[in-house]
């Protein structure tokens, strides 16, 4: 499972393994660092160069633990999060104020998904990581939070703000005539 509150688990498990006990500071090797992550994103995409260079600005090879930990939890530009909430209010209308999983999942389109473009997904595996990227106590009310943590999940790793957008507005097959209440969708 990688999206989300669970992929965000997942790493904080797997960075753990990484940091020796003696090492107070919690300072994991870069290449450590792209090995981990390598899973979650495309690691020769310019952006995720970045990432890491911005976690180790003196270019000493070590990274912060808890620096990509923080990093990864809130990781996502107020213009993408907007965007995400710009979606989430349409759907909340389309489904009538109450999202329930089951009826995300059922307009859920992954096509667009990054891990279904570059075919380490299928459309189904896609739809699986949707769901287990939810907590099972939300899901018969998704809130706006928990559906922000599913978009954050792969956000850091799209580097161009359009195309996260484009992947946004075709997350969801819903009709066009469902009115958003911004003017951003």
């Amino acid at each position: 499972d990688k999206s989300g509150p669970h992929g965000i688990y997942t790493i904080t498990k797997t960075l753990s393994r990484y940091v020796s006990e003696d090492d107070e500071a919690k300072f994991v090797d870069r290449s450590d660092i792209e090995h981990i992550l390598g899973d979650y994103s495309n690691t020769s995409l310019p952006a995720f160069q970045k990432f890491l260079d911005d976690l180790d600005p003196y270019n000493s090879g070590k990274i912060s633990a808890a620096e990509v930990l923080r990093v990864l939890k809130t990781g996502m530009s107020l213009e993408r999060k907007q965007f995400v909430a710009s979606l989430f209010n349409k759907l909340q209308q389309f489904f009538n104020y109450s999202i329930k999983l089951d009826d995300l999942v059922s307009y859920y389109n992954p096509a667009f998904h990054p891990s279904v473009k570059d075919q380490r997904f299928t459309y189904q595996q896609a739809k699986d990581h949707f769901v287990s990227s939810f907590n099972p106590n939300t899901y018969e009310n998704i809130s706006f939070p928990d559906f922000l943590d599913y978009y954050k999940s792969f956000s850091f790793a799209i580097e161009d703000d359009n195309e996260f957008e484009y992947i946004i507005r075709n997350s969801f097959n819903i009709p066009e005539n469902v009115n958003s209440q911004s003017d951003e969708y």
